[in-house]
């Protein structure tokens, strides 16, 4: 699997943003990024590889991702169900307010 740079555009302006996905499927894409990443699974189980960590993921579960961690979640999806993927992503910037974390 190659991994990927994942960028975000989340502006000069801004520290933070924030997204709610209800899909689905989550595609199990292998990336990094520069920003903090706050996963919170609503609904929704599977797999999830943060660094060198393998581990499930299931409801009620909030993860913390450091800048460039290379991270992937896959759930476990059932065609003749109807099983979705419910998450809160929030990703931020080691400066907020012009304060360093």
């Amino acid at each position: 699997m190659e991994l990927k740079y994942k960028l975000e555009d989340i502006g000069r302006e801004n520290s933070f943003y924030l997204r709610r996905e209800h899909r689905p499927y989550l595609e199990g894409n292998w990336h990094c990024h520069e920003e903090f990443e706050l996963m919170y699974v609503l609904k929704g189980e599977g797999i999830r590889i943060v660094g060198d960590n393998l581990s499930n993921f299931g409801p009620a579960e909030l993860v913390l991702v450091g800048p460039w961690i290379p991270h992937l979640w896959k759930n476990i999806s059932n065609p003749d169900s109807d099983d979705t993927v419910d998450i809160i992503v929030v990703k931020f910037t080691q400066t907020i307010g012009g304060q360093e974390l």
